[in-house]
């Protein structure tokens, strides 16, 4: 079970944020690379506490991610969709992404690469009826992510919530991804995850895969969450 981060772990986050933003904005560099300032400022919070949740939710075993690593989790998906949907797209693929793709969905999402390996994840949990999800990973994702978000300070556990549903969704476990979608809802009602995941349960719209009884599992769906994506919010 995650420990209750404290307001005191997560202004150190959101002040490192702040604090590598701005170094990044100030860096002739990133001009020259056409890279967003947040994007990397996110890359350089989160990426270690990505790869940390990362190789909690590929175990058989069940550790907890430090409170350090759930406060940067939760400042960098409130900071940046891009680190939000790499998450996403990188937990309900089986056996996730690699680490050069992850860090491009992350810092360039356009990039056609990165691009391609996301809408990749999403598109076979919708129209792929020989897709075959790796459910133990996804419900291992699945549960953390609702954990971290229960023991959340308002203010930050409204992506972890809809991230949580999203990949709840794609694992056929629909009216857990409902609570999901409306506590996402109560901490942000303008969540643009949440939106989409109860448009897709009011529609009803279910996996190829599940559909087809690929899997002894039943049903399960994804939407397409890259839609008009941008490099962090408030850009």
């Amino acid at each position: 079970m995650a420990k209750l981060v404290t307001q005191r772990q997560l202004d150190d986050a959101a002040s490192e944020f702040q604090r590598m933003t701005e170094e990044e904005r100030e860096n002739p560099a990133r001009i020259q690379d056409h890279l967003h300032p947040r994007s990397v400022a996110v890359v350089r919070l989160g990426m270690a506490s990505l790869q940390a949740f990362r190789q909690v939710i590929s175990s058989p075993e069940q550790f907890d991610l430090s409170p350090v690593h759930q406060a940067r989790l939760a400042v960098a998906m409130r900071g940046s969709k891009s680190f939000r949907d790499a998450l996403l797209t990188d937990a309900i693929t089986p056996g996730g992404f690699d680490d050069d793709t992850l860090l491009g969905a992350i810092i360039d999402p356009h990039e056609p690469h990165a691009s391609e390996a996301v809408e990749q994840a999403v598109q076979h949990g919708i129209e792929d009826p020989s897709f075959q999800p790796d459910l133990q990973r996804i419900n291992h994702a699945a549960d953390m992510l609702a954990d971290i978000a229960l023991h959340m300070l308002p203010g930050y556990s409204s992506d972890l919530h809809a991230t949580a549903a999203y990949v709840m969704i794609v694992g056929n476990r629909r009216e857990e991804a409902s609570q999901q979608i409306e506590r996402a809802f109560i901490d942000n009602p303008s969540n643009d995850l949440a939106r989409l995941e109860q448009q897709m349960l009011d529609f009803d719209v279910t996996a190829a895969w599940a559909k087809s009884g690929n899997m002894a599992d039943g049903l399960g769906q994804a939407p397409t969450i890259n839609d008009d994506n941008e490099h962090s919010r408030g850009r």
